[in-house]
């Protein structure tokens, strides 16, 4: 028993220094859903509580600590920053405020 809890112990152990935390922004999250960056492209999509897909976004730019994504169909503009999201929907000047939250922090262990 003893050389199975040693066991268990050193190769969590390893595991755990090969875990990093990934670099950029690929997922925000608030406390209705996410808004998920489609690997190896520029387009979001939106997901409610539940992990089902809502809405999807092209990115338009990134600026000042802020990243804007649009969707055609809806036509609006989501800006996704460290604290909170805003939406601008069409004709308008600025965005307002659409939800609190944060960027996910993401780990990779490979």
């Amino acid at each position: 028993l003893m050389v199975v809890v040693a066991v268990c112990l050193s190769t969590t152990m390893v595991d755990a220094k090969d875990c990093r935390m990934k670099k950029g922004h690929s997922v925000w999250r608030h406390g209705g859903g996410t808004f998920r960056r489609v690997k190896g492209t520029l387009l979001w999509e939106e997901t409610n509580e539940k992990g089902e897909k809502q809405s999807v976004f092209e990115e338009k730019s990134r600026e000042g600590g802020g990243l804007i994504i649009h969707n055609v169909e809806r036509e609006i503009s989501i800006l996704l920053r460290d604290d909170l999201a805003g939406i601008q929907n069409k004709g308008q000047h600025g965005f307002q405020q659409l939800y609190q939250g944060s960027w996910a922090k993401l780990v990779d262990c490979t």
